[in-house]
């Protein structure tokens, strides 16, 4: 299993990102967007993308985007993703590729992707997802996939995360 991270901000609001990356996902051949969050808040949002391949291979995509608590023209974005099934030569640079084309579209350099999260961008995603889930009166979401959650669960149905309320 190949699994990656990358991360990126942009000088853009989180509307304007999110409807050109709905285009650019629904535009890849046999890509399809599994999950959206909604914008609620207007202050995060989720978007996970597969592409099934032969012989129960897929390609999975994990995208999270957070607007700057100070400057809502400011949109962070971490990128995950990873490839199930036997590997392929090629299969993690082509991956690569396919986030570096959707990320050319905002005019930002190509990324680098690590095998590891950074720990201090995971925890600025994780907890500006908790701050605006607060203010969502009533609602809990899983702070890894933003999947809603029913309580009491102690564990997220979609990504299998630990939850923590």
């Amino acid at each position: 299993m190949i699994l990656r991270y990358g991360y990126f901000s942009l000088n853009n609001n989180l509307d304007d990102v999110w409807q050109k990356s709905r285009i650019y996902w629904n535009s890849l051949e046999k890509m399809r967007i599994k999950k959206k969050s909604s914008f609620a808040t207007k202050e995060y949002a989720i978007m996970n993308v597969s592409r099934k391949r032969a012989l129960k291979q897929s390609e999975e995509y994990y995208l999270k985007f957070v607007s700057e608590p100070n400057n809502q023209n400011i949109t962070h974005v971490r990128v995950c993703f990873e490839y199930f099934g036997d590997s392929l030569f090629g299969t993690e640079a082509g991956m690569e590729r396919t986030v570096n084309d959707w990320i050319k579209l905002f005019n930002v350099e190509p990324i680098k992707f690590q095998r590891n999260p950074i720990k201090e961008n995971e925890i600025f995603f994780s907890d500006t997802m908790k701050k605006a889930q607060v203010r969502k009166k009533g609602a809990h979401f899983c702070t890894y996939c933003g999947m809603n959650i029913k309580i009491p669960q102690k564990y997220c149905p979609e990504c299998g995360s630990q939850l923590d309320f």
